[in-house]
């Protein structure tokens, strides 16, 4: 690797912290795997139109390419983790272990991370592995913890959890999943027997096993979305409805701005009795921004620029807006003890 070129990692943290480019999330995981999905049943009418099942060698022995869909498959796994351990890592930064950082990214690493300003949240998802069903259910497992889920994955995807009314998966159905990340690694870390012996000793996937091992993927994935639905704090990052569409960002950070407003004005009214000025410029700077923000949200809307490239840009100006708003808000209620009780306007005048 050249001197003056980052790091693969820093450059994997630079690329997904950049709002504009909103990829590393678990509805992209679930959109790449339906689109793996819908390609693999095109592929298989069109092999059992030209070759029926009843004309094939069997064991199978034809296409390649649906063996391949394992490597897809697990990237979607692999991604699905990824984004979730980065969104707990961004909704509770003081849940970063030094494991996440110790043994895979070294001090020279750390040390361009700063220089070049990457995010060491993206940092630690880029360099997170998982390359086996454990290393899934153990990154997952540990969101779920973090967040305080009572029940455990398998317990949740089995149906096994209190109040559980689906089983998302059956046992053996997690040990299909072993099999997938196998032969994955098999499949692209190895040449041996299984892929270049004899066609009856070879072990490849045919249209019905890769579609249906491809089934069980999306299940676990979809069955881990529900738990966070249902029980993952309503300002956990890239949550998506039980539909499986995503709750925007922006919805999410709106409503958080309106509970911080309302917050906000009685915090002040209570405890700046004092001085009504206090109240009263609070009241004009917040009335200010809600008009700021009107037309900074019309602009963004049809500014051409902003969604003319290969990518829409207006939401992660919303993002960074509203996260504006949000920030200066925290910072005053800081200032604020909201768990003591305000002073007693009587006993001040009488003193």
């Amino acid at each position: 690797m050249n001197a003056s070129q980052p790091h693969p990692l820093i450059s994997f943290a630079l690329r997904y912290s950049d709002p504009s480019l909103d990829y590393l999330n678990a509805y992209m995981a679930e959109q790449r795997l339906d689109v793996l999905l819908d390609d693999l049943i095109s592929l298989r009418k069109t092999v059992e139109d030209s070759t029926p099942e009843e004309r094939r060698w069997s064991p199978w022995y034809g296409s390649e390419i649906f063996s391949y869909y394992a490597v897809g498959f697990v990237t979607c796994l692999e991604w699905h983790a990824k984004s979730r351990l980065v969104d707990m890592l961004s909704y509770n930064p003081s849940s970063i272990r030094i494991d996440d950082i110790k043994g895979t990214i070294s001090d020279k690493v750390i040390v361009q991370a700063v220089e070049k300003k990457a995010s060491v949240i993206q940092l630690v998802g880029a360099s997170v592995k998982v390359s086996t069903t454990e290393s899934y259910f153990s990154v997952i497992g540990r969101v779920f913890k973090e967040l305080g889920f009572p029940f455990s994955l398998k317990e949740w995807l089995t149906g096994t959890a209190e109040g559980s009314t689906v089983c998302w998966v059956q046992g053996d159905q997690i040990a299909v999943l072993d099999s997938i990340f196998t032969f994955r690694n098999q499949l692209v870390h190895e040449i041996g027997l299984e892929s270049m012996g004899h066609p009856n000793a070879r072990d490849s996937w045919d249209p019905k096993l890769a579609l249906a091992n491809g089934l069980i993927v999306a299940s676990v994935m979809r069955g881990v979305e529900a738990a966070f639905t249902a029980h993952a704090p309503s300002l956990f990052p890239n949550l998506m409805t039980k539909e499986g569409y995503p709750v925007g960002n922006v919805t999410r950070l709106q409503n958080e701005l309106n509970r911080l407003d309302e917050v906000a004005d009685r915090a002040i009214r209570i405890w700046d009795w004092t001085d009504p000025n206090s109240a009263e410029g609070w009241k004009a700077a917040r009335d200010k921004f809600r008009d700021y923000m009107i037309c900074e949200t019309e602009f963004i809307d049809k500014a051409g620029l902003f969604h003319w490239k290969y990518f829409d840009a207006r939401s992660p100006m919303m993002v960074r807006m509203i996260q504006y708003r949000i920030d200066t808000i925290n910072e005053l209620l800081s200032h604020i003890d909201l768990t003591e009780e305000p002073p007693d306007a009587m006993s001040s005048f009488s003193a």
